[in-house]
């Protein structure tokens, strides 16, 4: 029983800390059965002993793990298992550096001594202590509560992909929404609704939703958003041609800038239209790019990003029926996770040009190798020139900010901060350089500087830094921004700071007005008139396992449970980290 008491007293230590919630009912049944096996089974023979210490082992891990935040084992299982995304032995071994503290193993290593001792001399008020200390951590820190919404679906929890909005049904309206202004991207009808992405696309009816009113569900949210669709039509006759480049990062927010001390806002205040708010949706590469390459449409669930999306919703198609020459490169070569094969296929993204012969400057956390980005970027300027197009889009994806990546030909040496903020530094000189480059050849572009997600370079109770299973809002509140490089005749006065919540839509239709009225014509709108245009979206991200939703003035989460709870406090964005749009334009000197 001695390991018994150490695992109570350890699980009491960890839910003072926060960092489980069990719950105390099937605790209390193994409990009740190790007893009886200690006391009647056991003594009898060392078959039923060794059976019923694995089973108890087996049992009390399995319950520590349901009331961590720690994903599903199936998911950890499967991500080792396959040979596409499983990372390096070396990330695995920086990772579990990391993420094992010192003191969390002395303090491990102290408490077994503890209860080894006590366990020798006095077993009885060991097992009466771990009993007590353990009944008053669940106290203290109760399992989560529950949060209900819906009243009126049914009251069975439906699982994708049976369920439109791809998660469990709540049950419970929340408080009724603030009334927003209407926007003119949502309407009645849902090419989206009861979870068919090949259902009907034909145009909605006219009938609006306030813009920024929260949804009180899931289902609810994507509802709304299954009516939004921007239109995209052919440039005029004449008009100044441009090219847009979508600069896809991986592995960048807000809250990883403040972490590294890096100072981003010399860079992003040099563009025209700068997001503060803006939402990535998820918080892993594949899906990320599935949702830029199909933000023409309102945000889909996640398991929908895998199949056919309807007539419209994809970027670069939109792109080529408006005349472009399209183009896909990468700082890697895709391979990991199917990126290239699931863009191309979901995303109707082009193949892309490679890197075969570019210099290598990275070594993924996959083990792959990585170039720079002004040589992929370079590799791209050759093709489009040598195409002829009077107008090309790019998308282009990094993947050089992520965390494991290292130095070719360097081994592990740990420093992942100050690694991360060297990376950063070289990323935004090659971008700017890149940009210079644009400007040289008196080509007309619109770049569209978006990140991936964050790369969580610091971690929480929920969740260990570099893990991002949990899309919390300081992994998927990223800073994206939009430039105009060319002889545009309304500059404005500095950057146009966009505050409200936003996501790819915003994007979609930024272009969709630029081909509408060009940017770089005379009679081009001033760019404070476009930024009040761009349609909002509510903050809901989401991946495979687990969920986060705005709800009124706070979050709450989706769990491998599939139940709802709210956000704990220390999970949010913390106060300070997102510029004012002041800073922002103090920085670009206006």
């Amino acid at each position: 029983m001695i390991f018994w008491y150490w695992y109570l007293m350890a699980v009491a230590a960890l839910t003072f800390a926060g960092y489980v919630t069990p719950d105390p009912v099937p605790l209390a049944a193994l409990a009740a059965l190790a007893h009886v096996h200690s006391r009647f089974l056991a003594p009898r023979s060392r078959a039923a002993a060794a059976a019923g210490a694995a089973a108890a082992a087996g049992g009390a891990l399995a319950l520590l793990w349901h009331s961590s935040f720690l994903p599903p084992p199936s998911t950890l299982i499967k991500f080792l298992a396959d040979p596409k995304t499983r990372p390096s032995a070396q990330y695995m071994l920086e990772f579990a550096w990391q993420s094992l503290s010192p003191a969390m193993l002395a303090a491990g290593a102290l408490l077994f001594a503890l209860v080894f001792f006590g366990y020798r001399r006095k077993p009885l008020p060991l097992a009466l202590c771990a009993y007590l200390v353990l009944a008053a951590a669940c106290i203290m820190h109760p399992p989560r509560k529950s949060v209900e919404l819906d009243p009126d679906e049914p009251r069975e929890a439906e699982k994708y992909p049976v369920d439109a909005a791809g998660n469990p049904l709540p049950r419970r309206a929340a408080a009724a929404p603030v009334p927003a202004p209407l926007d003119p991207f949502y309407a009645k009808e849902s090419s989206w609704d009861e979870g068919s992405p090949a259902a009907s696309t034909a145009a909605a009816r006219a009938v609006p939703h306030p813009a920024e009113r929260g949804s009180a569900s899931p289902k609810a949210f994507f509802r709304k958003e299954s009516g939004r669709r921007v239109e995209f039509g052919k440039p005029a006759k004449g008009s100044p041609p441009f090219d847009i480049l979508i600069l896809h990062v991986c592995s960048l927010s807000w809250k990883d800038l403040k972490d590294a001390g890096f100072d981003l806002l010399p860079f992003l205040s040099r563009f025209d239209y700068v997001f503060t708010g803006f939402s990535s949706a998820c918080s892993y590469s594949g899906p990320s790019a599935l949702r830029v390459l199909r933000s023409p449409c309102g945000q889909a669930p996640h398991p929908m990003l895998y199949n056919d999306a309807p007539a419209g919703c994809y970027l670069l198609d939109e792109l080529r029926e408006s005349g472009f020459k399209t183009f896909t490169m990468a700082s890697h070569d895709g391979r990991y996770g199917d990126f290239s094969v699931n863009s191309g296929k979901y995303g109707h993204a082009d193949p892309p040009l490679g890197i075969e012969g570019l210099p290598t400057v990275y070594q993924m956390f996959s083990g792959s190798r990585m170039c720079p980005d002004d040589e992929a970027l370079g590799r791209y300027w050759k093709a489009r020139a040598g195409s002829g197009a009077a107008r090309a889009a790019l998308y282009y994806n990094t993947a050089n900010l992520h965390m494991g990546t290292s130095k070719a030909g360097e081994g592990f040496r740990g420093g992942a901060t100050a690694a991360y903020r060297e990376r950063l530094e070289l990323t935004v000189k090659q971008l700017e350089s890149f940009f210079a480059e644009v400007e040289r050849s008196g080509r007309n572009a619109v770049v569209i500087f978006v990140p991936e997600h964050g790369a969580a370079l610091t971690g929480t109770k929920m969740q260990a830094k570099d893990v991002r299973d949990i899309p919390l809002p300081p992994i998927v509140t990223v800073p994206a921004a939009v430039k105009l490089i060319g002889k545009s005749f309304h500059t404005g006065g500095g950057p146009q700071v966009v505050a409200k919540p936003a996501s790819f839509l915003a994007l979609a239709w930024l272009i969709s007005e630029f081909l509408r009225d060009n940017p770089f014509s005379a009679e081009a709108r001033r760019p404070e008139t476009v930024a009040a245009g761009i349609p909002s979206t509510e903050f809901f991200a989401e991946d495979e396992n687990a969920a986060v939703m705005k709800l009124g003035d706070g979050y709450v989460y989706r769990h491998k449970d599939g139940k709802w709870s709210p956000l704990p406090d220390y999970a949010a964005i913390p106060p300070g980290t997102i510029p004012s749009p002041q800073e922002i334009r103090r920085a670009a000197g206006r």
